[in-house]
């Protein structure tokens, strides 16, 4: 009986310290619930982000956007209005149509959203590339004055203008459009070989 009641009591001690090794431990990591729709939505309400939250929902990127920003950190470069409203009618339109939906504006907005960090304006300062949805890596570098200039053709005009637990929204002048779907674009929205030598399609040229 001695017996079986020291084993009883070194059990108890052991599954007591048990418990307190497994207190120690951090949890694992959950993200907030909705945390993704909940970005969405300040999207949406951002008056000056508009077009952009109006392709987000027309191309389904907005899926893709809640997916990520729920599973992973997640940096937002969002052009506001008045880049949308630059890019050339014809192209505006192509964009518009099923066929550029799906083909073009889909990776135009997944190569908007770097994954794997949640960046501060400050903090991409120090940042050359940044890997995207869409699977090509966006250029970074610090301008005259201390913007960031993205491709060489979108500034962030307003920084950190939007946060959650890991994502961050920064606003920017451009629609940055990725250099490998300028021949898509050129043949699907311009009816033209996509070797001709016209310029890169972004806000600053179309």
């Amino acid at each position: 009986m001695k017996e079986l009641r020291g084993r009883l009591g070194r059990a108890v001690v052991f599954l007591s310290l048990a418990v307190f090794v497994a207190a120690q431990v951090a949890p694992p990591y959950v993200p907030p619930v909705y945390a993704g729709q909940k970005l969405l939505d300040a999207i949406a309400k951002r008056g000056e982000l508009s077009f952009f939250y109006g392709a987000l929902v027309a191309s389904r990127i907005d899926l893709t956007l809640v997916e990520n920003v729920d599973r992973q950190p997640v940096t937002v470069f969002a052009p506001n209005n008045a880049a949308f409203q630059a890019l050339d009618p014809e192209l505006q339109a192509c964009l518009q149509s099923e066929k550029g939906k799906l083909n073009i504006l889909t990776q135009i907005l997944t190569f908007h959203i770097a994954v794997g960090r949640n960046f501060t304006v400050d903090e991409l300062k120090s940042v050359k590339e940044l890997p995207t949805v869409m699977g090509m890596a966006l250029d970074l570098e610090v301008a005259l004055g201390g913007k960031i200039l993205i491709e060489k053709t979108a500034t962030i005009v307003g920084p950190n203008a939007l946060s959650s637990y890991n994502a961050t929204v920064h606003i920017i002048d451009d629609v940055m459009i990725p250099g490998n779907l300028v021949g898509n674009i050129l043949t699907g929205c311009y009816g033209v070989p996509a070797s001709s030598s016209l310029p890169m399609p972004s806000a600053g040229s179309f």
